[in-house]
Formats: C-alpha cells, sequence, structure tokens
C-alpha cells in the first residue's frame, strides 16, 4: 500500500485459521486450497464441482 502498510489477502488469514486448528503448517494449507481453486470451480449453488464432471451444465 502507499502508506507503508501491508494488506494480507482474505485467503490467507482463512489458510492461516484452518492451519492452527488441525496443527498443520500453513504452507501445506495455503498450497492445497491453491491446488483446489485451479483443478475445481463452484457451480451456482456453490458446490465445488470437478471441471470434467459434467455438472455444470
Amino acid at each position: 500500500r502507499p502508506d507503508g502498510r501491508s494488506t494480507i489477502s482474505p485467503e490467507y488469514e482463512a489458510c492461516k485459521k484452518v492451519a492452527r486448528r488441525f496443527n498443520v503448517p500453513l504452507g501445506t494449507v495455503y498450497q492445497a486450497v491453491s491446488q483446489i481453486s485451479v483443478e475445481n470451480f463452484v457451480d451456482e449453488e456453490g458446490s465445488v464441482v470437478p471441471e470434467d464432471s459434467g455438472d455444470h451444465s
């Protein structure tokens, strides 16, 4: 930011909470979430659907 403060993405904060809750390294959680977001998408109902499932018409 121009004022010198840094911002942390909401995704990072969510990953940090999961890592703490399950006692898992933050990097592991963040990588898993990144992998899921690349391989899947969210349908109209908010469910994650694999791209090749054919359920997203």
